[in-house]
């Protein structure tokens, strides 16, 4: 092949790879216009100068390697903008739960996976979820098992233990419900099939500008690994309040076991069982709970915060005490400690080592919280930007748009400012009463202290409508 059929081979390769980038990058819209400039200038006269090289007739493999570097190096930076901008898609806008089914066996049975059960015995109780049961059911039958039907959860799992019967199948929201008799529950049986049925859900979310204007969004963390989007307790509860003027987060911690009122249903629970409800339901009763509106929600679970930990490349928390995990014994200590995913899911989790129980595991996630924020607004992100990719892919979800997103991110980048963190958590007692998810029986809970809720109700008022707070200690 001639000189100069490679030499336009080669230019038109590297404008092409060039225009595939640059529409990505208008398409994205994540960086502010003065830096998109800078990076079309720089394509651009970079292939010029190629151009004028090549016109001088000089070609030789120097100039050649370069080419092919600069062209896989913006290729591949392509790659990532798109990468970055299917995640960023897909984690936005939710429309859908998920409900998730269990088939579960005592851990010394035989029995490996559903196929197993072919002609034994199913045991499942029918109050509830009527609708999604009689699908499992159905797919249950399909492979030659009996079910034995139950109308309450102490008999079908005592069917379980003794032998009456050879599984179980419940909703994965009622499994709460099975510990409450049963504490050790998890770690005696497993899981041999899983079914999931996904739901629509309405758009709950109340837009504004959000680099403008103040807004709220709840945080949930669910009690589950895997998908984000299934349905079940909320044992994180968080308000973030936002003032991107102020450039201000106020995060105001509940404790799980809360006494509140649920929005649907005009009885008492605990927070965290609202969240069996769907994601609405917390919202909603959280609204009613602090006098406040709520923009918008984020999901994460377990694995969400393992593995954006990990990715971020750990994180350095602050903590009052000194103490070990239950949760795969980890030894936290009075001040500075570096975690990495899993331990920083310990220490999030964490409440019976604490002297003051489910109110220190709040300040200790909202102190975690606060680390992750700051470590992913930092210019370090992008040193592990592709691992971060693949660390919030699938473990978080939200009703926010991906233009609303991109929009704070480019303001970031833009202005690069720093935000102050503020923490609020709401206080009480610990009693005991009896709550809508588990009727008659009596449940360690938490009574909020109205005053203190008033407060935390004001300051979010404040910061709404467009203060700067300081909060007094």
């Amino acid at each position: 092949m001639k000189k100069e059929n490679i030499k336009r081979i080669m230019i038109i390769v590297q404008v092409l790879i060039n225009s595939m980038f640059l529409y990505e990058l208008v398409i994205f819209n994540i960086l502010p216009t003065r830096y998109l400039i800078y990076v079309v200038a720089f394509l651009v006269l970079f292939t010029a100068f190629k151009i004028g090289i090549f016109k001088k007739g000089k070609m030789n493999r120097y100039v050649i390697v370069l080419t092919f570097i600069t062209s896989s190096i913006v290729a591949i930076a392509g790659v990532y903008v798109y990468h970055s901008r299917m995640l960023l898609e897909n984690m936005t806008e939710t429309t859908i739960q998920i409900q998730g089914f269990s088939v579960v066996v005592l851990n010394d049975s035989s029995i490996e996976d559903i196929e197993g059960l072919e002609e034994l015995s199913i045991g499942v109780n029918t109050n509830g979820d009527v609708d999604n049961l009689s699908i499992v059911i159905e797919e249950l039958q399909e492979i030659g098992t009996t079910m034995v039907v139950y109308e309450d959860f102490t008999s079908l799992t005592n069917d379980l233990y003794d032998g009456t019967v050879d599984a179980i199948v419940f909703n994965e929201t009622d499994r709460t419900t099975i510990e409450f008799d049963y504490p050790d529950f998890d770690d005696e049986t497993k899981v041999i099939w899983n079914y999931e049925i996904e739901e629509e859900i309405e758009d709950i979310s109340k837009s504004v500008e959000v680099t403008s204007e103040p807004f709220t969004i709840y945080i949930s963390g669910i009690d589950t690994y895997g998908s984000v989007d299934t349905v079940s307790r909320s044992d994180v509860n968080m308000v973030l309040t936002i003032n991107p003027e102020t450039n201000q987060i106020l995060m105001t911690s509940i404790p799980r076991d809360s006494y509140v009122e649920l929005a649907s249903y005009d009885s008492y629970d605990k927070l965290t069982h609202a969240g069996t409800y769907g994601i609405s339901e917390s919202v909603a009763t959280i609204e009613e709970f602090l006098d406040i509106e709520i923009n918008y929600y984020v999901k994460v679970n377990f694995t969400s915060v393992v593995d954006l930990v990990d990715a971020l490349g750990g994180v350095t928390v602050y903590s009052e005490y000194e103490f070990t995990t239950n949760y795969l014994d980890y030894d936290i200590e009075i001040g500075l400690n570096d975690l990495d995913g899993l331990s920083a899911l310990a220490f999030a989790r964490e409440r019976y080592a604490l002297p003051n129980g489910d109110f220190d595991r709040g300040i200790n996630q909202t102190v975690l919280l606060e680390a992750m924020i700051e470590k992913m607004i930092s210019p370090s992100i992008l040193l592990n930007y592709t691992d971060i990719l693949d660390a919030v892919d699938g473990s978080f979800s939200t009703n926010m748009t991906s233009s609303e997103i991109i929009s704070l991110l480019k303001m970031q980048i833009d202005d690069n400012d720093e935000w102050e963190f503020l923490t609020l958590q709401v206080e009480g007692t610990t009693g005991s009463a009896t709550t809508y998810s588990y009727g008659s029986l009596e449940l360690s809970v938490v009574f909020p202290d109205q005053e203190v809720v008033d407060t935390i109700s004001t300051y979010i008022e404040a910061m709404m409508n467009g203060e700067l707070i300081e909060i007094e200690e």
